[in-house]
C-alpha cells in the first residue's frame, strides 16, 4: 500500500525509545508520524491536516499532554485524540472523556492489539 493510501497517526512523545516502537509497530499498515515534543506535534498537525488519530503522552515537559491535546484539538477538532499514559489517573481521564477533551486513552507499556483495537475504532 503506496503512503498516500494510508491513514495518517501521529505520536507524541518526549521518549524516544516509545516513539521508534511505535512507529515499528504500525508504520505498515498506516503512515506514522511521530513528534519528541508537544510543540513538534503541533507543527505537524499544521502541516498534515490528514492525520486521523493523535496519540499523545501524557507527562512531558513543558507542556504536558493534555495541555497538548487541548491546543491540537482547538484547531483541529476533527481528528480523534488518545492520551497515553504510564500513571493511574482514572478521575482525571474520566473527566477528560467526559467533557470530549481526549477520545480514548492507553497505559503503558501498551500492547499492539490495543492500540490496534483503537486506531480501528476511529479510523
Amino acid at each position: 500500500m503506496a503512503d498516500s493510501e494510508k491513514s495518517s497517526l501521529l505520536y507524541v512523545d518526549d521518549d524516544e525509545p516509545n516513539l521508534f516502537i511505535f512507529r515499528a509497530l504500525f508504520m505498515r499498515r498506516f503512515n506514522v508520524l511521530t513528534a519528541s515534543s508537544p510543540q513538534e506535534g503541533l507543527e505537524i498537525l499544521e502541516a498534515n491536516p490528514d492525520v486521523k488519530i493523535v496519540f499523545s503522552d501524557l507527562k512531558m515537559p513543558k507542556m504536558d499532554g493534555m495541555e497538548f491535546i487541548s491546543a491540537a484539538r482547538e484547531k483541529h477538532p476533527g481528528m480523534s485524540y488518545v492520551l497515553v499514559t504510564g500513571s493511574d489517573m482514572s478521575n482525571e481521564l474520566d473527566d477528560a472523556m467526559e467533557k470530549g477533551l481526549i477520545d480514548d486513552c492507553i497505559h503503558k507499556p501498551f500492547e499492539a492489539t490495543a492500540v490496534e483495537g483503537i486506531i480501528e475504532k476511529f479510523i
